[in-house]
């Protein structure tokens, strides 16, 4: 339970900042002038990340009516998860900031890439595109927004000024670095949890 509330808090921060942060980059990049795929998209996501906020803010004040609901059996289990979502918001500023600093490393990925095939794209732009991408991944469409989050990155590339084909190549090459790396890595180190692999100073020893 403490768990899930920490996780929860920070995810539903982390997407506001990601929505403000994205509106902020889109008002730079088309200059006020927004596409009005941008707009609603944008509008939604400030809209849902707001009210998920403003519903864990509003916990503590809505117990009375949660626990005339639920089993008494679950009474304990939400006094702790408010008690953890409550005191993670303690912590907003730093929590604000790790956001702000996680997100502008996925922008710089995104333009780092795009600069070392020799292709176009301005910081803020690259920007919109990387925090666009992963509000999309927030989709429950398919895991991690596969397939989904794709092809809006190469729709808004196309925005940018990019023609179709190089717009998917900086899209595949950024989602092999920012996703199908962290799937082959995250196997791998599965893996090696399951078969028992230790390396020591002798090196690599496999146990049962």
């Amino acid at each position: 339970m403490v768990t899930l509330g920490t996780v929860l808090a920070e995810r539903l921060l982390d997407t506001f900042v990601l929505a403000a942060m994205m509106g902020a980059g889109l008002l730079v990049v088309f200059h006020g002038s927004l596409p009005i795929e941008a707009t609603l998209a944008l509008g939604v996501g400030l809209v849902l990340s707001a009210i998920g906020v403003l519903g864990l803010f509003s916990l503590r004040r809505l117990r009375v009516a949660v626990e005339r609901v639920l089993p008494k059996r679950l009474h304990a289990h939400y006094a702790r998860l408010e008690h953890v979502i409550v005191g993670s918001f303690r912590r907003l500023p730093l929590l604000v900031a790790y956001s702000v600093v996680g997100w502008l490393i996925e922008g710089a990925t995104l333009y780092v890439i795009a600069a070392a095939v020799g292709i176009p794209v301005s910081v803020a732009g690259a920007l919109v595109v990387a925090l666009a991408a992963a509000l999309l991944t927030t989709i429950p469409i398919t895991p991690a927004g596969l397939g989904f989050t794709e092809g809006g990155m190469v729709v808004m590339l196309q925005w940018l000024g990019l023609d179709a084909y190089t717009a998917s190549a900086v899209t595949l090459l950024f989602r092999v670095i920012n996703y199908w790396s962290i799937v082959v890595f995250g196997i791998v180190l599965y893996v090696s949890s399951r078969t028992g692999y230790q390396l020591t100073e002798e090196g690599l020893v496999i146990h049962g």
